[in-house]
């Protein structure tokens, strides 16, 4: 009831999203260029990042959580009362090895009964180097070989996929109206 109230008043809606994925995908970059509207160079994050992106009609609080191995054990207490997951995917990682733990912890977090109903958006980061994945290569990949039945998957959590560059803000209007448009009626986080 309060979302209705706070869209009918125009009073900003409270949102916590938790961005994750594997080391060197490009989860900071892209929060600082949320933030500072801006490309900054960035280091491995140790830990966690938190910024809050104020738009007209939403606060977005997203926290960026580290992406090393050591890392992702942690990454279940970041998710504890979030409205939505970000999930980042380097686009032109093609080595074997990443490209299937990239796939084990997307498919572990979508099958997490916690995170159930949650909306994911995944971002295939770096789509603006030549050798990123196209859609094809980026469904065939990821979404056929993870099993995703997208009619199943679309009835446990509203998925979008989106190609993304935080150099050059390719599609950072379609990220923001995704979020704006799965968070109308998610529960409030702060009061």
């Amino acid at each position: 009831m309060k979302n209705i109230i706070n869209l009918i008043s125009g009073k900003p809606q409270e949102i916590r999203a938790v961005m994750l994925g594997l080391d060197n995908s490009g989860k900071t970059k892209i929060l600082q260029q949320w933030k500072q509207s801006e490309v900054v160079q960035t280091n491995p994050t140790i830990g966690f990042n938190f910024e809050t992106i104020q738009t007209q009609r939403q606060n977005v609080s997203i926290w960026d959580v580290g992406g090393e191995i050591k890392q992702r054990n942690l990454w279940s207490y970041h998710t504890v009362g979030t409205n939505i997951l970000i999930f980042v995917i380097d686009s032109t990682e093609r080595d074997y090895n990443r490209v299937q733990q990239t796939k084990a912890e997307l498919l572990q977090l979508l099958q997490s009964e916690a995170l159930n109903k949650k909306p994911f958006l995944i971002l295939f980061n770096k789509s603006d180097l030549p050798n990123s994945m196209s859609k094809e290569e980026i469904l065939e990949e990821y979404q056929i070989s993870l099993g995703m039945n997208s009619q199943i998957m679309q009835k446990k959590h509203k998925v979008n996929v989106i190609k993304y560059s935080a150099m050059n803000y390719q599609n950072i209007e379609q990220v923001f109206d995704w979020i704006r448009s799965v968070s109308k009626f998610q529960p409030q986080y702060m009061q």
